[in-house]
């Protein structure tokens, strides 16, 4: 409670610097500072996850040579075991192909991993065009890519 006296203090006291406010209307801004100090914490926590947001997934060199191999990743929004590999790649995951073989209701396939003859998930094609499927560790897909990071 304290602290919060102490900025109220100082957001008055910058106010009045600046000429915002005259003596007589400091009441009036006094109750205004709540409100206004709940947005400006709001804004700076919203402003500070964007930054972290933006930062770099720690597996981003493997993620982008999978894609630049041609490595891509079919899956499907409900497997339990696609959502486990995209959590072992983190916010790396965003850059690997990933090909999405459910339709919107989780009751069919798309046409094109029919096309492929995928299925189960997650599966996994290399640019040599062999297909595995499972989930994997950073480290095996580096080695099933080629990738030495």
């Amino acid at each position: 409670m304290l602290e919060s006296i102490n900025v109220h203090k100082l957001v008055l006291s910058l106010l009045q610097n600046t000429k915002v406010l005259h003596n007589r209307d400091i009441f009036k801004y006094h109750l205004f500072l709540p409100i206004f100090m709940k947005y400006f914490i709001l804004i700076i926590f919203l402003t500070s996850l964007l930054l972290l947001s933006g930062c770099a997934g720690k597996n981003d060199a493997l993620a982008e040579h999978l894609t630049k191999e041609g490595v891509l990743m079919y899956g499907a929004f409900w497997c339990s075991a696609c959502a486990q590999q995209k959590a072992i790649l983190g916010k790396s995951f965003k850059k690997v192909n990933y090909v999405e073989c459910s339709t919107p209701d989780g009751q069919a396939q798309t046409p094109i991993c029919i096309q492929e003859e995928i299925s189960s998930y997650p599966t996994w094609q290399f640019a040599d065009g062999t297909k595995v499927t499972g989930v994997f560790t950073t480290q095996q897909l580096a080695e099933k890519s080629g990738f030495k990071g």
